[in-house]
């Protein structure tokens, strides 16, 4: 896609959205003005009015208006939380986790909640679709730098094991090739990951380090936990048997500023419409357990009165 638009603008570039910091509540994006992709459809066809692709003429796969038709009567319900996709980025060790708990999250709660063409089987129609996939692909980059960086392994689309060696359709090239960011054919890199950052946000880090014991950050964010017990003091620091003064003194201070601030409920994601599952041929069972699990951490977040900085 990147190399497309290049076609055309030499200085073109495609972006991301990080959706997870508009999770709480995803229609009051930015993204989702006029000044950038536009907002929900309007009239019985859900036509999308304002924003870069107002009043289009979609060609494919008939002649339609460019529609969004927005989730929850057009208030869509909670997507995602940077907590829940931290913590998949730190705690799944294959792609065989990995590849469904982003699926039947974050990836399908978008498309569902944006509704129109990126609901349907011809969603690249929506700009938004490409905002969507980069950001997918940088957490996948994100979860790579976690020592992952050949990790390939589940089924594939024929239900044979998928490796380094499987080709890729209509590219007609080996798996391994698209691996490495910045080689090859994969000429980009993302600005807010580079290698020596451990996790999704620093920040966040500090307030689950502070605010978690240490068998929940065991069970739910173990790169936070293996970093507090290093006592490496990049990012994360937490509270052990005879740390330094410093490092003490670190810890009170971010402790009583995340203390300071109110504490606001990190609230129930939306969830895969059956429609979707059935659309996808998903084991609604295996889309239960990924979304259970997600809940089960809202809680013990909650609990813990964990202060989230979005």
């Amino acid at each position: 896609w990147e190399r497309v638009g290049k076609m055309y603008n030499a200085g073109f570039f495609q972006p991301y959205w990080d959706e997870m910091r508009d999770y709480r509540v995803p229609a009051s994006s930015q993204v989702l003005t006029s000044n950038w992709v536009g907002g929900n459809g309007q009239g019985s066809n859900w036509c999308v009015a304002n924003g870069n692709q107002a009043g289009w003429t979609m060609t494919y796969p008939n002649s339609h208006c460019f529609s969004r038709n927005f989730g929850n009567n057009g208030n869509p319900s909670a997507w995602y939380s940077p907590e829940t996709i931290n913590s998949f980025i730190q705690s799944d060790t294959t792609m065989t986790q990995f590849r469904p708990d982003i699926e039947y999250t974050l990836h399908g709660v978008v498309h569902i909640n944006i509704g129109g063409d990126m609901l349907q089987g011809y969603s690249p129609n929506d700009w938004i679709f490409m905002l969507h996939h980069a950001n997918l692909d940088r957490l996948w980059w994100q979860w790579q730098q976690n020592g992952r960086l050949w990790t390939m392994d589940g089924p594939n689309a024929g239900g044979g094991s998928i490796s380094l060696s499987s080709n890729i359709a209509y590219f007609n090239e080996p798996v391994r090739t698209v691996m490495q960011l910045g080689y090859g054919s994969m000429c980009y890199q993302y600005a807010s990951n580079p290698l020596s950052r451990r996790s999704l946000d620093p920040d966040m880090d500090q307030r689950l380090a502070v605010a978690l014991p240490k068998d929940i950050l065991d069970k739910w964010f173990p790169e936070t936990a293996q970093t507090e017990i290093a006592n490496i003091t990049d990012s994360v620091i937490h509270t052990v048997n005879a740390i330094s003064a410093s490092v003490a003194n670190t810890v009170n201070q971010i402790t009583n500023f995340v203390q300071a601030q109110p504490f606001k409920p990190i609230p129930y994601p939306a969830r895969l419409t059956d429609a979707w599952i059935k659309m996808h041929k998903f084991n609604p069972a295996d889309v239960n357990k990924v979304e259970q699990r997600s809940r089960d951490l809202i809680d013990v977040l909650n609990k813990a009165k964990y202060r989230s900085p979005y």
